[in-house]
């Protein structure tokens, strides 16, 4: 160390060897705290650095033409240093960019002539730092080491500085405590050696407590996304809610209408933060009024949003300590009411969904490890009450529950199969571990605008695998992985396995991803391509009643995403084996059916329940005798295009005169109730190959 006097750096050939001065350099001012040395002899490409400490500011670079047997210093002299505190130090950074850090500041970033880049905040790295250290990169990002000193300190952090830019600097490890002895001068460094390019070797020296070796492994940057493009990512340790013990951020509903994407946490207080979905920016917090209680204390899990814009979040319930409560925000600007408050046996709350608007709006939760999901409905659209219990096998919805329609709905669960079933709990579709790994857990169904049906999932949990999302294609038999991507370059635990995806679809046919991987990241998609159904949903007869006398009556349901105008759609008659007669019937001018709906025809004599419930009553011989029937007389809907007509579903054969067997029951269209299998969604011309041949098929 040098102080108004001759700074002088010594060569050692071998450890073996005398030193000799290869830099004695008179200075003015203290220097010698820490040196820093890049590159090689060989070729010229060694440089040694050395800071000033004090009323100076100047950075001396030695650089050496001959093969380091000379060394000429030039002086940087960063415009916005006046005075410096002890142990100054450099950390060479790319294309000649270095960090400047010493005690008393955050560390800075400089261009190579010193023009200020930018300073890590405070909340990463205090002030209490000098020795600093650029590992190397990580994708785009900067990994450095620094030196951090004081009571509780005496080690080194690991910060990672996104893409180079020192504001968005975020803490990525911390090594052991070296000892709590008096170290007044703050004085130690790091060095690393490299390993690979996930690997390094951290060294720490704190004076008067000790010198600890630390491997530090980052992760392996983001696979290249597939058919998928990333519009932005929030890291992990971008928002203190969002990271923190006890995976404290566990939920996220998207409202598109508003573009607004909504975390609910209990980190730093229990709120719903209202995040920007054009930027990811936090822009808002909802109201907490009278958001209290829970098991284990945890009043906010899960946020969803309906249809109509209001907001649902709900606590963590479990049925010895506390109720399951479902909190509404009838905007942004709203104090919270209490939509939902039961006692339920099971943990609730890990799992919310909701779906539809207003007076239509459903509640869906899961139990934790249980075999039920419950289905909550409203009136007045403002308070809600259980309306039915769906059973399922034993935590088959743990990972999350994604509504197709009023009567299907996806589940899944980290280690189980994604599940397709009815509001009977019927399993109607598998997707399981010879399509996609078991350890994905949440889940999202999603009808494109070309009806193609996707589950959307991501892993949460699985080592190696948190930040990653699927696209599965379910709209081919068998289902396939059509799409994929993954957020980086930060991996932290999460032990709970909590996460959301939420989606919009485009104009232009895309679709918008929205995922969240709790501790990890939250992330903005655009799935860039859509698969081709292989087979369209389409209008199908769902129902068939032919009961005694003229109790008879058809279901159509639109199985499309959706409303349909009917009149583009016509039903033609047999009877007896006449073949398809020269008259049909045309469904009412103006008539139309919203996606999931179903519309009823029912003989004017038929029961009073299917009156009840029937869109259009015909007398016998009004429609065409459209639902005068029996078993023996086919009906075939058409598609109208123009002035050709396509047959789209059938029931019976026109051309025979018969009652026909329906999955092995003999004469099952004649007094029998036939009722289409949930799963079906588009219709079918062969009647052979829908009647099946058993209750499978």
């Amino acid at each position: 160390m040098a102080i108004n006097s001759t700074f002088k750096v010594y060569k050692y050939d071998t450890v073996l060897d005398s030193p000799e001065v290869v830099i004695s350099h008179a200075h003015s001012g203290r220097l010698g705290d820490k040196i820093t040395a890049y590159g090689s002899t060989a070729d010229n490409s060694f440089k040694i650095y050395a800071a000033s400490a004090g009323t100076n500011n100047d950075i001396l670079v030695f650089s050496t033409l001959d093969n380091g047997v000379t060394f000429t210093a030039d002086t940087l002299n960063p415009a916005d240093v006046t005075t410096t505190g002890g142990a100054a130090t450099i950390g060479m950074a790319l294309n000649g960019e270095f960090y400047y850090n010493y005690n008393g500041i955050s560390p800075k970033k400089y261009q190579a002539d010193g023009a200020l880049i930018g300073q890590i905040p405070g909340s990463v790295i205090s002030s209490g730092t000098n020795a600093i250290e650029l590992l190397g990169l990580n994708g785009t990002d900067e990994i450095v080491a620094i030196y951090t000193y004081g009571a509780g300190n005496e080690n080194a952090r690991i910060v990672r500085v996104k893409d180079g830019v020192p504001a968005d600097a975020s803490l990525y490890a911390v090594t052991n405590t070296l000892g709590t002895n008096s170290n007044a001068n703050g004085a130690g460094d790091v060095a690393f050696k490299k390993i690979d390019d996930y690997n390094y070797n951290v060294y720490v020296l704190s004076c008067n407590n000790g010198l600890g070796a630390y491997k530090v492994t980052l992760p392996v940057p983001p696979v290249a996304p597939e058919k998928m493009v990333s519009n932005w990512e929030v890291f992990g340790d971008k928002y203190n809610f969002f990271l923190s013990a006890g995976d404290a951020a566990r939920g996220m509903g998207y409202d598109a209408a508003n573009g607004k994407v909504l975390i609910a946490s209990r980190a730093g207080g229990t709120a719903v933060r209202v995040l920007d979905a054009n930027t990811g920016a936090v822009v808002d917090t909802l109201d907490m009024t009278g958001v209290t209680g829970g098991y284990y204390g945890i009043s906010l899990m899960k946020v969803d949003v309906a249809d109509d814009g209001a907001i649902y979040a709900c606590n963590l319930e479990n049925s010895t300590t506390a109720n399951f409560k479902v909190y509404r925000w009838e905007d942004y600007d709203a104090v919270p009411t209490v939509a939902l408050d039961v006692q339920l046996t099971g943990r609730f709350g890990d799992v919310l969904e909701v779906y539809g608007g207003g007076t239509d709006t459903k509640i869906y939760a899961s139990a934790r490890d249980g075999s039920v999901i419950k289905i909550f409905g409203t009136e007045d659209g403002l308070t809600f009450a259980e309306e039915r219990t769906v059973p399922i096998a034993t935590a088959a919805a743990n990972g999350g529950i994604s509504i197709v329609d009023g009567e299907k709905m996806w589940i899944n669960a980290a280690w189980k199969d994604m599940q397709l079933i009815d509001t009977t709990g019927a399993v109607l579709k598998t997707v399981g571990a010879d399509v996609i790994e078991t350890y994905y857990g949440s889940i999202q169904y999603v009808m494109a605008d070309n009806n193609a049906e996707l589950l959307i999932t991501n892993t949460n949990h699985s080592e190696g695998n948190r930040r990653k999302v699927k696209v599965v294609n379910v709209s081919v038999e068998p289902a396939e992985i059509w799409a994929y991507g993954e957020t980086g370059n930060i991996e932290m635990g999460n032990g709970n396995v909590a996460g959301n995806i939420k989606y919009s679809l485009n104009p232009d046919g895309t679709v918008e991803l929205f995922t969240m991987a709790t501790n990890n990241a939250i992330a903005r998609w655009t799935l860039t391509e859509v698969p081709e159904p292989s087979v369209m949903p389409t209008l199908i007869f769902s129902e068939y009643i032919e009961g005694s006398s003229n109790n008879k009556a058809l279901e159509l349901y639109n199985a499309t995403n959706g409303a349909l105008d009917l009149t583009d759609y016509i039903i033609k008659v047999a009877t007896n084996g006449s073949g398809w007669q020269a008259t049909y019937y045309s469904f009412p001018e103006g008539a139309t059916l919203a996606a999931g709906d179903v519309y009823v025809i029912a003989n004017n004599q038929a029961v009073a329940w299917v009156l009840d419930v029937a869109d259009e009553i015909l007398a016998y011989n009004e429609g065409a005798y459209v639902v005068s029937f029996n078993g023996n007389d086919a009906r075939g809907l058409f598609k109208v295009d123009g002035a050709d007509t396509t047959l789209i579903d059938v029931i019976g054969v026109p051309t025979e005169n018969a009652n026909w067997a329906v999955a092995g029951v003999d004469a099952a269209t004649k007094d029998h109730t036939l009722v289409r299998k949930a799963a079906i969604e588009t219709g079918n011309s062969d009647w052979l190959l829908s009647a099946g041949t058993d209750a499978d098929n």
